[in-house]
């Protein structure tokens, strides 16, 4: 008897099943050209990235745009700091003067979510990565456990302490906003990302330390670019028709 080509079904993908399967077959597309299932992932990962390129580009320019506004903002939350609503107001007023998209930095992040829980899920069960080799991993399924700390024999696996690392590099090239608890909040993204990845299977930590080292060259790339200019939007009411 044969099986029905139903694979997807019994890795139980979920509610990523469409994004899952799609990654899939353009990881084992990429592999039966490479022959190697890590190379694979960089190589996916690299497409990834190139297709989201512009989209982060455009992200970026807008949080320098924030960074370059953030003087004014703060002395916004300092004249109305007794009055949060009026503060609140007067700050979204200012982004409205400037064309400035406040939340135009994240867009990026909220495209890449079904991608990486997508990737997450797909390489978590993806059967192909079992005992799959690549440099000092032995296992791309498992996580690359070298060794174990002597006393509290806690597992040492490299890819995530390297992806927290790409991660504290990367905030530190992201252009800084004017609102402290954003600020706060991606100081500890290095510390939740390596507790919620250090035991997950390598090819995730290696696909998530890969993505950090590419948005890093693209930071450093958009950084050599002339600052952006603030320049107050016209009303459509005021311009000339």
């Amino acid at each position: 008897a044969t099986l029905p080509h139903n694979e997807a079904e019994v890795m139980e993908f979920g509610f990523f099943k469409i994004v899952c399967q799609a990654l899939l077959n353009a990881l084992n597309g990429l592999h039966s050209l490479i022959g190697n299932y890590a190379t694979s992932i960089l190589a996916l990962t690299v497409i990834v990235k190139g297709i989201l390129w512009p989209i982060q580009s455009k992200a970026n320019r807008s949080m320098r745009q924030m960074s370059a506004l953030a003087p004014k903002i703060q002395e916004l939350r300092e004249k109305y700091k007794d009055d949060p609503t009026r503060m609140n107001q007067e700050v979204m007023k200012l982004y409205k003067q400037y064309g400035i998209n406040p939340v135009g930095g994240c867009l990026p992040m909220m495209i890449q979510i079904p991608i990486f829980f997508g990737l997450f899920t797909m390489l978590r069960q993806a059967v192909e990565l079992r005992n799959a080799h690549f440099l000092w991993i032995r296992d791309l399924s498992q996580p690359d456990t070298v060794g174990h700390l002597p006393v509290l024999d806690w597992p040492i696996n490299v890819l995530p302490l390297l992806m927290a690392l790409t991660n504290v590099w990367m905030m530190r090239l992201t252009p800084k906003s004017g609102d402290p608890t954003q600020q706060r909040i991606m100081m500890f993204t290095p510390i939740i990302f390596v507790v919620f990845c250090y035991n997950f299977a390598a090819a995730l930590a290696l696909y998530y330390t890969t993505q950090n080292l590419l948005t890093i060259l693209q930071l450093y790339l958009n950084r050599r670019q002339p600052m952006p200019k603030l320049e107050k939007v016209t009303p459509p009411d005021k311009r000339k028709r």
